[in-house]
């Protein structure tokens, strides 16, 4: 019980610290995906429609921020 308790204790511990530290970061994929999810509730095919990303992600977000009445304008650093 004892190198597995405290390796298992570690893990948890990195995982937290990992969380904390992590909690603003936001990455280059997940912007993208904003933008297109605002594209489409403002109607802009043009950006909407192209091959790169995924085309299911963003109608589902689009849908979750017309949804609500919650702006993440400010959400995001």
């Amino acid at each position: 019980m004892g190198i597995r308790w405290l390796f298992a204790v570690l893990a948890v511990a990195l995982a937290l610290a990992q969380i904390v530290v992590g909690r603003n970061t936001f990455g280059p994929d997940p912007r993208s995906y904003l933008e297109l999810a605002r594209a489409i509730l403002r109607h802009d095919w043009a950006m909407v429609i192209n091959a790169y990303w995924s085309a299911l992600y963003p109608w589902l977000l689009a849908a979750a921020l017309g949804s609500s009445s919650h702006r993440c304008a400010g959400s995001f650093p």
